[in-house]
Order: C-alpha cells, then sequence, then structure tokens
C-alpha cells in the first residue's frame, strides 16, 4: 500500500504558481517550483502569447492591461481585447 505525504507537509500553491514537474521513472514525480523573477511587460508591449493546445506562440498582440494573475492582451489586427488573462509564462515580448 503506498503512503501519502503528511497534509501539513503540502506546498500551498494559489492558481497560476509556475511549477516543473520532473518525473524520474514511472511511478515518482518530483515537483520544482519556478523561482525566476516575474517579468514585467509595459501597457502597449508588443507580445507573442502562446496557445493552450500546441503550445504555439503566435505575434500579433499587444500587453493592454497588468493585472495580479497575469496580463491582459490586446490582439492589434482589430483592437480586440481577449476575454482571458494570460499568466507570465504565456506571453513573451517580441524580439
Amino acid at each position: 500500500m503506498e503512503r501519502f505525504p503528511d497534509p501539513a507537509s503540502r506546498l500551498d500553491l494559489s492558481v497560476g504558481t509556475p511549477v516543473a514537474v520532473r518525473v524520474s521513472d514511472e511511478r515518482g514525480m518530483e515537483l520544482l517550483l519556478d523561482d525566476s523573477p516575474r517579468q514585467v511587460l509595459a501597457v502597449g508591449t508588443p507580445v507573442e502569447v502562446r496557445g493552450h493546445f500546441c503550445g504555439e506562440w503566435s505575434g500579433g498582440f499587444a500587453i493592454a492591461a497588468t493585472t495580479r494573475d497575469g496580463y491582459r492582451v490586446r490582439r492589434l489586427s482589430d483592437r480586440y481585447l481577449l476575454p482571458v488573462t494570460f499568466w507570465d509564462h504565456d506571453v513573451r515580448p517580441v524580439s
């Protein structure tokens, strides 16, 4: 019978906390926190956004607002404000 960790030892992660998972074998995983500093993008910064299905990057967007949870993004072609908040790791400045 497998033993589960003591609930008091669990990390208290809020929604949107970036993490990485290392798989050492078929039965074990290790959670690694991403302690890298949060990038700060100013309103108006041209960015690419990562698609959630395939992970592809798409251009033609700009930062519309910064929120506690990430960024609101506007499509440049028609100035449409996308109805979701993007996490830090799902936007990158256009290089």
